[in-house]
């Protein structure tokens, strides 16, 4: 997810100083092309990472005794695996380095952005460049959260080939990078203004009118 976070930035970027390279090079196929990319690329780490914590079929057994009928919750230790299976470090550092990557492209596709928008500032509506400022902003929260939420699965991870970790810290590590998904579109909805204005149609005890969102609009940037 992290990967189409650069592509957003860098297509906006693009748009913004390259408008005419943009209408004939990004087409349909070409978008649909990116989209399969980052899936199959997204697919492949997670799948390289899954076999690094079930190797062999006696791991596989420890996890889920046969005739037990649920996982042994007593037995399961992911650290304890780390060392004989390093695939899933070797996913995790790789998935760090296209993090890190990421946030790299978007913040100097932000600044290009920025510093374009103010050069045009003058030939720019208020609102159009107030808009603008926020989608720049929300690319760059939505660049920071695959690093903040996997750097406490780095750490502990880490730890677990040098002392022994609580399993819960492990599992409670293990489970951050999972609210990605509901973190990107809540950002997403609080940044963009279309969004938010459906999500408050939906509030009934909301006095919903113009006023009440352009306050909440210019408000988000101060």
């Amino acid at each position: 997810m992290s990967v189409s976070y650069a592509f957003a930035a860098a297509y906006r970027y693009m748009g913004i100083t390259h408008s005419k390279v943009v209408r004939n090079h990004v087409t349909n196929r070409s978008i649909i092309c990116a989209l399969i990319s980052v899936h199959l690329l997204g697919f492949a780490v997670t799948a390289f990472g899954y076999s690094g914590m079930t190797w062999d079929q006696q791991f596989l057994l420890s996890y889920f005794p046969i005739g037990n009928g649920h996982m042994d919750f007593d037995t399961l230790y992911i650290g304890s695996h780390f060392t004989e299976s390093p695939n899933f470090l070797i996913a995790l550092f790789f998935s760090m380095g296209v993090a890190v990557l990421t946030i790299f492209i978007v913040f100097y596709c932000s600044k290009k952005v920025n510093d374009r928008s103010r050069l045009h500032e003058s030939l720019m509506r208020a609102r159009t460049l107030t808009a603008q400022k926020l989608l720049v902003r929300a690319l760059l929260i939505q660049a920071f959260m695959p690093t903040v939420l996997v750097i406490p699965l780095f750490i502990v991870s880490m730890l677990t080939l040098v002392v022994d970790t609580p399993p819960v810290l492990e599992y409670f590590s293990f489970s951050l990078i999972g609210w990605l998904p509901v973190l990107d579109p809540i950002i997403t909805i609080y940044f963009v203004l279309p969004f938010r204005r459906l999500l408050l149609s939906w509030m009934p005890r909301f006095s919903f009118s113009n006023a009440n969102v352009n306050r909440i609009f210019y408000d988000v940037c101060k």
